[in-house]
């Protein structure tokens, strides 16, 4: 499913766009599910120190072919990073495909233990209207995805919960509709 995945992320999509003024000159990012790589269009030009971390291997690939950052295989309920590593962790639609609120619990602990103090999560999640369901699968390419709908409060919940500050919480825009939720979070 890689290639299929890689092809609708190939063009830069107005969410990635409008993070640009959250990465800072200097600081040392990871970017937790990050897929072919997407995030390196904004980081362009800039003196960060990247590294992507993603489970599925021919991401990975993908990445390192168009990028040249440092792409890693990983496991992010259990990072392979020393405690308080980065200034921030970016999770560009990748937290609502966790299942469970355990396995969702351990993530953003994870963020934390990796995360300088004072560092910064920046989350994006799908805005799905989901009236009676909370999980769903979602068809792609002939496959089914877990997809874990979540709503603005459900997010500041879990990371105030976990030891974050909630510094700004919104949808970002698609035009003149509401799109995704970004939430973005301070390690106290």
């Amino acid at each position: 499913m890689a290639e299929e995945f890689y092809q609708t992320r190939k063009k830069q999509g107005s969410e990635v766009e409008e993070l640009k003024d959250y990465i800072k000159d200097g600081e040392k990012i990871l970017d937790l599910g990050c897929g072919s790589g997407r995030l390196c269009r904004i980081i362009d030009g800039k003196n960060i120190d990247y590294t992507g971390i993603d489970f599925s291997e021919n991401l990975i690939l993908i990445a390192r072919e168009n990028y040249g950052k440092k792409f890693i295989v990983g496991d992010i309920l259990n990072l392979p990073f020393p405690e308080e590593n980065f200034d921030s962790v970016w999770a560009i639609a990748s937290l609502h495909h966790i299942p469970t609120k355990k396995f969702r619990k351990r993530v953003v602990a994870e963020i934390k233990r990796v995360l300088k103090p004072g560092g910064r999560i920046i989350v994006t999640c799908w805005k799905i209207k989901s009236f009676l369901r909370r999980d769903v699968f979602i068809p792609f390419h002939g496959k089914k995805r877990y997809y874990h709908v979540f709503s603005k409060r459900e997010i500041e919940r879990l990371f105030k919960k976990s030891g974050f500050k909630v510094e700004e919480s919104r949808y970002l825009k698609k035009g003149n509709k509401k799109n995704n939720i970004l939430i973005i979070g301070k390690k106290l």
